[in-house]
């Protein structure tokens, strides 16, 4: 089915796009702020029982 030529229905599809555009860049950058809080959490714990261990095998 054909829409037609309307300025009205083709602005709101338009703020639709970019709104929803707008929603998954937000979403993936909540997505990517809560990966890097808890590689933050859990990176420095992870290298410190590397160092840890890497001492112990050499003494």
């Amino acid at each position: 089915m054909l829409k037609g030529c309307d300025i009205s229905d083709m602005n709101n599809d338009h703020i639709n796009m970019m709104r929803d555009a707008l929603c998954c860049s937000l979403y993936m950058f909540y997505m990517l702020l809560g990966l890097a809080h808890l590689v933050s959490k859990f990176l420095p714990s992870f290298c410190i029982k590397l160092v840890k261990n890497s001492v112990d095998e050499r003494s």
